[in-house]
């Protein structure tokens, strides 16, 4: 959960997106973004 907090603030940057393309972690960004 460190990692993930940490990666919080990188939300929107392109590379970040890039990264989580073929990653679980897609389904938790879209999750986060829905409650924006």
């Amino acid at each position: 959960m460190f990692l993930f907090l940490n990666f919080l603030p990188l939300w929107g940057s392109p590379a970040f997106l890039y990264i989580i393309k073929s990653s679980p972690l897609k389904r938790i960004h879209e999750l986060g973004l829905s409650r924006k």
